[in-house]
């Protein structure tokens, strides 16, 4: 069972440091991580520091401990294609918004293009981290993605939650991400082949749903109604278009532009007319055929704010839609920690013929 008082572990392969003058820092060298060893010391960690990433065993790390938020600090004296060829498709695809990247210095720019990173991850610090900096290293690591605590354009729950750079938050997004991830491809394996398909994304917020749908093989956008989430999600993802909408409706060149158009996390945290009005920015810019997808709360207290019953999101959606709407897949997630499955991932397709030819 994990602890009360989360430690972090600290895994330091061969290199030769003494255990930091820190309390709750568990300190590991080669032998610590065979598999049941491992298993017992990462129950109850809080944070996961790998300074020897090229003997860790990702390769074997249960899906569970991927919830844990890692520092990772990647050696010196190799560069983007042997990271990649050594730890590409085992770590770096699997490590995001609530993890760090030390040291990457200008192999970081490579391997963010190939693994969708935000540049949010990126901490470069002076020197190795030896007995004096390893509790200095932990302190920043956490310092470095305690902005993630103001992110916006989703309910208040995830945004709290999300925010904090903890191991429910990023099991909770792992949870949430995975559904997104699964329902992309099963709507990218529609597209004619040889087509990446477009996703628009608004409540784009971090950025953190550009890096879903970017991972899914998709050309991606994003647009949110808070230009402090557009600046955060430009500054994560510099390469990709990032725009302030007001709403609605869509400007003319995004009319039937898209193949998906995701909202994330938007509609439970707007009044009725800004929520239609959403609906139907995001309905306008799908091609006939294209899906719609909304991820939201779907169960909250009564009278709280930040969520929005399955009942009256179909409600919203025929009225914005004129009926050519037909729901096409439906699932419910149970997020961690509690006992209900409390978010749902609807997805909606259009019918139709263009209306620009």
């Amino acid at each position: 069972m994990r602890s009360d008082s989360p430690v972090t572990v600290v895994y330091a392969g061969r290199r030769p440091i003494e255990p930091a003058a820190t309390d709750g820092v568990v300190l590991l060298d080669d032998w610590g991580v065979l598999p049941r060893q491992l298993a017992e010391v990462l129950e109850g960690a809080g944070q996961l520091v790998i300074l020897d990433p090229l003997s860790f065993p990702f390769e074997s790390l249960p899906s569970r401990y991927w919830d844990i938020p890692m520092v990772v600090e990647l050696p010196a004296d190799l560069n983007p294609g042997r990271l990649t060829a050594l730890l590409g498709s085992i770590a770096f695809s699997r490590l995001g918004f609530h993890d760090v990247l030390i040291n990457a210095g200008d192999r970081f720019g490579e391997l963010a293009r190939q693994y969708h990173l935000p540049q949010a991850m990126r901490l470069d610090i002076d020197g190795s981290p030896g007995p004096a900096t390893l509790a200095e290293l932990i302190d920043q690591a956490v310092l470095h993605q305690m902005t993630l605590a103001q992110m916006r354009g989703r309910s208040a729950r995830r945004r709290d939650s999300w925010g904090l750079r903890t191991r429910a938050g990023k099991a909770e997004f792992n949870v949430e991400a995975g559904a997104v991830t699964d329902e992309l491809g099963r709507i990218r394996g529609t597209l004619p082949a040889g087509t990446p398909g477009r996703a628009f994304v608004l409540g784009c917020g971090f950025g953190e749903w550009l890096m879903v749908a970017r991972r899914a093989g998709l050309d991606v956008a994003g647009f949110d109604l808070d230009h402090v989430a557009v600046a955060r999600s430009r500054f994560n993802y510099p390469d990709l278009p990032v725009c302030h909408i007001a709403l609605p409706p869509a400007t003319p060149d995004l009319i039937e532009a898209a193949d998906v158009a995701l909202i994330a996390g938007v509609l439970g945290s707007l009044d009725g007319d800004a929520r239609l009005g959403a609906l139907t920015w995001a309905w306008s810019t799908l091609r006939p055929g294209g899906c719609l997808m909304v991820l939201e709360d779907c169960v909250g207290e009564r009278g709280a704010a930040h969520w929005l019953p399955v009942a009256d999101l179909n409600a919203a959606v025929v009225a914005v839609t004129a009926n050519h709407a037909v729901l096409e897949n439906a699932r419910a997630l149970r997020l961690e920690g509690e006992s209900f499955h409390r978010v749902g991932l609807v997805t909606y397709a259009k019918l139709g013929a263009a209306e620009r030819l």
